[in-house]
């Protein structure tokens, strides 16, 4: 790495300019990214607590047959994989 050194003072505020517009340049691209990236996070919170409903309608779930049974965790065991696949939601909504 390089050591910052001094350039002619005639030059420093032409050369700073240069830098900071590439620096905007960047971070305003950053910006644009994590701006796209919130609505991702925010239609997969409404996936994932859609899913959430889902799964509430078998907390009543009752039977006395196995079928039944392996039926409804094969249902829950899908919703648990769509969960799994459907990337983190927005974390500050929690």
């Amino acid at each position: 790495m390089q050591a910052h050194r001094p350039v002619p003072r005639e030059d420093q505020e032409k050369l700073w300019q240069r830098f900071k517009a590439a620096s905007d340049a960047v971070y305003d691209r950053r910006k644009d990214f994590y701006e796209g990236q919130k609505e991702v996070y925010l239609q997969n919170q409404v996936e994932k607590e859609a899913l959430i409903a889902q799964l509430a309608t078998f907390a009543d779930f009752k039977a006395d047959r196995i079928k039944d049974w392996n039926t409804k965790t094969k249902e829950i065991l899908d919703i648990q994989k769509a969960w799994e696949k459907n990337r983190p939601g927005h974390q500050r909504s929690r």
